[in-house]
This record gives C-alpha cells, structure tokens and sequence, in this order.
C-alpha cells in the first residue's frame, strides 16, 4: 500500500494504535461509511510497518468501498502482497453492493484465474451482479451456477447460494430455470426466511400457483 496518506492528526493518540485497534476502527469507520477516516487509518497503518498484513489491507479496502471509494479500494487490493480468498470475496461482495455489477463479475474472473477457489459467499456476490445486471449478465450467472453445482453447494450450505441463483435466473428473464430450481428447492425441503421473497418474485414474474404446495 503505496498510496501517499496524509498523517493522522492526533499525536496523542499515536502510541496507542496497534493491529488490535486498527482492526476495531476500520470496523467502526466501515459501519458508519465514515469517509473521512479513509485515508488517516490508512496513514497510521503505513506508518506502523503493517501494510501487509492482509486482515488490515482488506479491512481497509471494505472501508473505501463502503466509502464509494471504489477506486481506492481497488488501488489497496492491488498492492497487496497476498490475496486470499477472503480478501477476493470481500472486493467482490463489496462492488456488488454498490452497483458495480460489471465491476464485480470481472473480479471474479480474476479470482478464478490467480487460482484462488470462490467459496460460496464469493458466489453469493457474483450472482447478486448477475442479477443487478439483468439479462446481459445470464451467460455469466449459468457460469456461476454451474461452479455451485461442480462445487457440490447444494444442499451443504444454506439457502443463500442457491436463492442467489433463483434471483439470478428470475431477473435475467429464465423464469424457466427459476421454475425448476424452485422444484428442487421444494423436494429438498428449503424453506428459510427468504424462501417467501423468492416465491413472490417468480409468482409475480408469471411462474404458475401450482407449483406451490
């Protein structure tokens, strides 16, 4: 994390800070979307010696995009000395959230191709793109669903992952493969939270009552 900082303005506060403290106020500045403490943690992080550490690096990078900082997030992910899985997911999550559809989905090809494996909340990101992007993105979201499946998601995590790809698959226009992953969803008996909203947005998008128990 090369990126010039200005110094953080509370001399007093200096001999406090420590991996501990930052990790606990990178979380609080990202709960409060608080731009303003961006680019001073990222200064005290520097001056520390301890830009590479890949728990702060990433915390920070989360910080930025929950900042809309999209920019400088992907300036600090880039100079990281190590990208893990975590650190992929949370780039990748992170755009998703903010509309970067495009952004996110490029992401994810990268992961794949620096040979990190997604795991299921990278996914879970990737899909929520796809369907923010809308029918354009069903290429990429038959891609993603074929990893859950090759994967062996199903029916080992919970519902989130694959009412990720019903969403996606809603929302590109496949009501079709909305309708026969649904089935299966039924004969496995997923019946969270969710299952309601996502009942209710196929039923709205023409997918017939009787399908429903």
């Amino acid at each position: 994390m090369s990126r010039r900082c200005p110094s953080w303005q509370s001399p007093a506060a200096e001999w406090r800070w420590d991996a501990t403290s930052l990790a606990g106020a990178l979380k609080a500045a990202a709960a409060r979307r608080s731009a303003p403490h961006v680019m001073p943690l990222h200064a005290v992080v520097l001056k520390l010696g301890l830009s590479a550490s890949a728990i702060l690096a990433t915390s920070l990078a989360h910080l930025a995009l929950r900042c809309g900082l999209p920019g400088y997030a992907r300036d600090l992910f880039d100079e990281m000395p190590r990208r893990d899985v975590v650190s992929w997911t949370s780039l990748i999550t992170g755009h998703s959230h903010q509309g970067l559809y495009h952004d996110s989905l490029a992401l994810l090809r990268r992961m794949v191709a620096s040979g990190v494996v997604p795991n299921e909340y990278s996914l879970s990101g990737a899909l929520l793109a796809c369907a923010g992007i809308g029918r354009g993105a069903l290429a990429s979201g038959k891609e993603i669903h074929a990893r859950v499946v090759k994967m062996s998601l199903h029916g080992s995590v919970d519902a989130v992952v694959e009412n990720g790809v019903l969403d996606m698959y809603t929302r590109c226009g496949k009501v079709d493969y909305a309708r026969r992953l649904f089935g299966v969803m039924l004969e496995c008996r997923y019946m969270g939270a969710s299952f309601e909203v996502d009942f209710s947005q196929m039923w709205l998008s023409g997918i017939p009552w009787w399908i429903y128990p």
